[in-house]
């Protein structure tokens, strides 16, 4: 079974220069199992 992550989108900077995307992976047990961190221009 492949795990569907949670997403947060998370502002730059105090004049929204930007957004950092972050995706959590959890596992069977529900722990972290891992993290991605996309930035946006």
């Amino acid at each position: 079974m492949v795990p569907i992550p949670s997403r947060y989108w998370i502002p730059r900077g105090f004049m929204g220069l930007g957004v950092y995307w972050d995706y959590l992976f959890y596992d069977d047990d529900e722990r972290l199992a891992g993290y991605i961190r996309r930035f946006l221009d």
